[in-house]
């Protein structure tokens, strides 16, 4: 089995929804991200402010992955995932946060790498 995939995700389709149904069908329980090219369309993130306020933002329309790191991690039916994300529109200033969800605008590309925790020093 390869450690590492290229996911393609078609405009429409939900982004997170896309990685947990690779990582059933690779039999792998945690995922990180390597890398992103695309779109996503309407994304929901977690921002932080100023003086620590946490806003959710929901984002309207296609915004550019400028970039994107963190894992997706599936213990039996739980899934528990930390997606960190910057985002841009063109004429609106960027936006970093945690993604919540999202869906491929145009055809959107993913890297992921398999991580077996059971192989890891503690």
């Amino acid at each position: 089995m390869p450690n590492s995939f290229v996911l393609k995700v078609e405009a429409g389709e939900d982004v997170i929804q896309k990685i947990v149904e690779l990582m059933g069908k690779e039999k792998t329980t945690e995922i990180v991200f390597t890398k992103a090219t695309g779109k996503l369309r309407d994304p929901e993130i977690v921002t932080h402010g100023k003086q620590g306020s946490v806003n959710t933002e929901k984002l309207k329309g296609d915004y550019e992955i400028n970039a994107i790191s963190g894992s997706i991690e599936r213990k039996k039916e739980t899934i528990n995932h930390q997606i960190n994300v910057a985002v841009t529109q063109t004429g609106v200033n960027a936006k970093i946060g945690k993604l919540i969800k999202a869906k491929a605008g145009r055809e959107l590309e993913i890297g992921l790498r398999r991580i077996d925790l059971s192989k890891m020093i503690m």
